[in-house]
This record gives structure tokens, sequence and C-alpha cells, in this order.
């Protein structure tokens, strides 16, 4: 028993320190702001199934009905039933409501049925087939009042709008009229200008008769001069030709001489060092000669050749000195003939070789052409990314490049080209373009480099070293010239500072300038030009211009801009 006491005691304390332990807490939470511990280990919440969007409600109306009897007792009812443990606490909204499930089915019907309540609309205004007259109504009255008025305003409206239309139509006729009347007048004028125009062109048909006739006689002659003159013209190509040939065996036979008697003998090869120019003389030489030349300029240069004629100096006087040299040419390629026959063996080693290449090359042609389907289509991708590289470099053309050709750089180098062309003085007549020009100084730059090749080397050292010592002197001038040009612009500054006024603060307000009153000028009215005759007469007869409210030259400037407009249409 005091066991007992003692445990009901020690149970007794424990709850009355827990409610204090707990009146305290919430003090502390009202006061001090502080939110009670929440428990570690939560209770399992078991989530609530949502009956309504599985079960539906069933009525006799609604577009979820099934098309059977629905048998509450056989069939399972549309909620859950739920363990004694996790029951809920509340009843939900489905649970108890099984009496909506027995109802019947039933089917809409097609069309309205009548009941037995309802009566027919109209029943109350026709008895035993004969119609009730209505109540009058002051509406009814109201209304067909308005319609009769608005009726006989619409028939004033009508009638207004046929009188405006009669008294358009007789102006409309009288136009036409005058218009008939002014039809009859261009009608005759027309046919005096007919008139007039074949008596015109039968006198210029006649002229241009005595024209031809003369120009037929002057044909005539011209064909005779044109014989003869073609007659002269092979004449003088033949002579040409000859002249060609003899020149092309004389070059030839100068060309086959030795070199030590061109040396001394030949004025044009006493300037020539090597065989390698010499060769390059000959061909050019017979360049110009193949070249085709025009009559007047076959004619000058035959007299240029002719005026400054010497007898030639040929080395071989006799025909046996050419013989002996074909002969010992023929020696040549005899032994060239030879050498062939000893190349014979190898080459017959060659075209076995080359069959067998043959064979090899087919085999790759195939292997070749799989490949070359697969690059088409490599090609294609290319193409593809061509074009968009094309639209790439459209729009870096039009924006960078552009900006790039524009820029400070490129029109410096434009006025530096420009004047290294004009300091060499160049004679040739071109277009002031920057590829021409150095084009030109990089063709004087190749004359001189050859010009400084037959220079000695001692003489080329000499003019280079006296070539630095006058760019030094150069440089030396324009840093002096320099100095002595700020120099002088500090003197000037100077002085400048010392004639100047003293410096005196001014005491009042700074003046603003202020604009000028604009002047207003007088516009000047220029002379009325009056009508020609030609003018006056197409307004009148050709156009619809009015001399009172209409501005004449307005008019003509017009109808003249749409004359032209036609024209250029029709051609």
């Amino acid at each position: 028993m005091s066991h007992r006491r003692n445990t009901l005691e020690d149970s007794e304390t424990s709850s009355k320190l827990l409610e204090d332990a707990d009146a305290s807490m919430e003090k502390l939470t009202i006061k001090g702001r502080i939110k009670p511990a929440k428990p570690m280990i939560k209770e399992p919440v078991i989530p609530v199934r949502k009956t309504a969007g599985l079960f539906p409600k069933y009525f006799s109306r609604i577009k979820k009905v099934v098309d059977y009897t629905y048998n509450a007792d056989e069939e399972w009812k549309p909620f859950r039933t739920v363990p004694c443990k996790k029951s809920k606490k509340k009843r939900g909204y489905l649970d108890g409501k099984t009496k909506m499930n027995n109802r019947l089915y039933v089917e809409t019907p097609q069309h309205r049925i009548l009941t037995v309540l309802e009566h027919d609309k109209g029943y109350n205004k026709i008895v035993e087939g004969r119609p009730i007259r209505g109540e009058f109504s002051i509406r009814d009255y109201i209304q067909n009042i308005r319609d009769s008025l608005t009726t006989k305003i619409l028939i004033d409206y009508r009638r207004n709008d046929v009188d405006a239309l009669r008294k358009k139509l007789n102006e409309e006729s009288k136009i036409i009229q005058k218009v008939s009347e002014d039809l009859k007048v261009y009608s005759k004028v027309f046919d005096r200008i007919l008139s007039e125009d074949h008596s015109s062109s039968s006198s210029l048909i006649n002229e241009s008769n005595e024209k031809q006739r003369n120009y037929d006689k002057l044909r005539e002659e011209c064909a005779n001069w044109k014989k003869k003159f073609n007659s002269m013209k092979a004449a003088l190509y033949h002579s040409e030709v000859k002249w060609d040939r003899t020149n092309a065996c004389r070059r030839f036979l100068s060309y086959i001489s030795p070199l030590h008697w061109k040396k001394t003998h030949d004025d044009r090869m006493s300037v020539l060092d090597s065989m390698e120019e010499e060769i390059l003389l000959y061909t050019e030489e017979q360049n110009d000669y193949k070249s085709e030349r025009v009559l007047d300029e076959s004619i000058e240069h035959m007299q240029k050749v002719c005026l400054d004629l010497e007898p030639p100096r040929l080395y071989f006087n006799e025909p046996e000195e050419l013989i002996n040299l074909f002969k010992y040419m023929e020696y040549q390629n005899m032994n060239y003939l030879l050498h062939v026959e000893e190349v014979g063996a190898p080459l017959e080693k060659i075209h076995i070789n080359m069959e067998n290449a043959a064979l090899s090359f087919d085999q790759k042609i195939f292997s070749i052409k799989h490949s070359i389907n697969e690059l088409t289509e490599i090609i294609e991708w290319e193409e593809n990314s061509a074009q968009n590289f094309r639209k790439m470099i459209n729009s870096v053309i039009h924006n960078e490049f552009k900006k790039l050709i524009k820029s400070k750089e490129v029109l410096d180098l434009y006025v530096f080209v420009e004047d290294v062309y004009e300091s060499i003085g160049s004679s040739e007549v071109i277009d002031r373009n920057i590829l021409t020009m150095m084009e030109s100084i990089e063709r004087q730059y190749r004359k001189e480099k050859l010009s400084l090749d037959k220079v000695p080397c001692e003489m080329a050292k000499l003019l280079e070293s006296k070539y630095n010592i006058e760019s030094k002197k150069l440089i030396e001038s324009a840093s002096l010239a320099q100095k002595q040009h700020l120099e002088f612009e500090m003197a000037l500054k100077s002085l400048r500072k010392a004639y100047q006024a003293p410096f005196k603060k001014r005491q009042t307000r700074e003046l603003k300038g202020r604009s000028k009153v604009a002047v207003c000028r007088k516009l000047k009215l220029m002379p009325a030009r009056h009508l020609t005759a030609q003018e006056s007469d197409y307004l009148e007869y050709f156009t619809d211009f009015c001399e009172y409210t209409d501005d004449p030259f307005e008019y003509v400037e017009n109808s003249m801009v749409e004359i032209n407009d036609i024209t250029n249409e029709t051609i």
C-alpha cells in the first residue's frame, strides 16, 4: 500500500511539473516569440482517396449515365471501407449516399411529349372555327401610322432622285450633241491635213527618186575606183611579201653566221654579250614581221626602210659554204638517228611496261570512279557551303571590304604610287588606276635593273655610295628645316605676344552673340508667257481645257508628259 501511495504521489508530482513546464513554454512563446520544438518522429499520414472522380453521381439526365440499371446489393459500392485503425474522423460526402446508385436508367425522348396538364396555344383564339376578335392595342396602331409615314417619305425621296436623273440626262444629251458637232469640225480639219500631207509626201517621193538616180551613178563610179584600189593593194601586198621573204633570208644568214663576225660587222649584235640575247632579238624581229599591218602602216614602214637602206653585209657569199654547213648539220642528224636506234630495245621494254601499267590503270580507274561518286557527294556539300560563303563574302564586301577600300591607308598608298608614277615621268597615257600605275612602275624598275646589270660592279658601288650620301644629306636638311620651322614659329609667337596689348580684366558682363534679323526677300515674279497658235489649237481640239478654271501651261505640260509615256509604251 505504501508503495502504491508513493507511486501515486510521484505521478501527481510529475503531472504538476509537466503542467508548470507547459505554462512556462506558452508564456515564453507569447513574450519571447519562441516556437515550440517539433517532435522528431512524425505520425504516418494516410492519403485520402478521392472517390468523386472515380465514382461520379449517377442521375437520369447527365452525360455520364450508364446504359443499364445499377444494383447496389450485387455490385461493389463506390467508396472504400477503411480499417478501424486508419478510420477517418469525419464522414466523407459520398460515404453515406448509397441510394443515388439504386436509381433506374431512363432514356431521353427524341421529341418533346405533351402532358395532360399542358394546353394548346391557339385555344383562346379560336372557338368552334370562329376567330375571336382581339383587343385594340394603341402600340400596333402607332406602329402602323409610323410605317405609312416612312413609306410616304421614301416615295418622295425616290421622286427627287428621278427628277435629278432626268436633269442629268438632258445635260448629257446636250453635251453629246455638242461633241457630235465638234466631231464634224474635227473630221473636216483632218481631211484638209490629209490632203496637205499627201501633196507634201508626193513631192518628197519625187525628190527621193532623183537622189536615188544620183546615188546609183556615184555607186558605179565608186565600184570602178574600188577595183583599181584593190588591184594596187594586191600588188603592194605581193611586193611586201617578197620583201619579207628576202629579209627573212637575210636574217637567217646573219643568224647562221659566226658570233665574232656578227659583233664586228652587224651593228645590232655589237651590244649583245650572249647567245640567249641574240635568240631573244631574233624572235622579237620575227614577231614584228609576222604581225598583220594596216595598209597605211605597211606603206609608212616601207618608206622608212627604203630611206636608210644600205647593201647587206653577208658572211656567206657563195652557196658552197652553205652546202658545207648543211652537210655538217646532216652529220649531226645521223648521229642523233644512231643514238635513237640504240635506244630502241629499252623502248620496247617501256611499251611492255606501259601495257602492264594500262591494266593496273583500269583497276585503279574502277577505284577512282568509286571515289568520284563519294567526291560528288562531298562536292554537293561544298557547293551548298559555297553558296553560304558567297552570301557571307557579299556581306563582307559590302561592309568590311568597302571600309578597307575607303580607309586612310589605302588612299595614302594611292597618293604615294601616283607620286612615284609622276616622278618617273612615264609617257604612257593610262587611266589613273593604282594597278596600272604599279605595273608601269614595275616595268620601269625592270628596265633600270637590266641597265644596272650591264654597268660594272665598281661603278654600281660608287653610285650606291653617292646615293646614300645624298639621301643622308636630304634627311639632315629636312630635320634642320623642321627645327628652323619650329624655332621660327616660337619666335613669331613670342613676337605676337610682345606686341599685343596688356590684358585687362572685364568689369562688365560678357555680351552674348545674338542672331541677326532675317531679311525677307521678295519673290521675283516672272513675266507671263503667251500661248503659241499650235498650243492653243491643241488645247482647243484635243483636250478638255477650260480657259476660266484651268492653267494653260500646266495643262500643256501634263498632256505632253502623258503623250510621251504612251509613245514609250507603244515602242
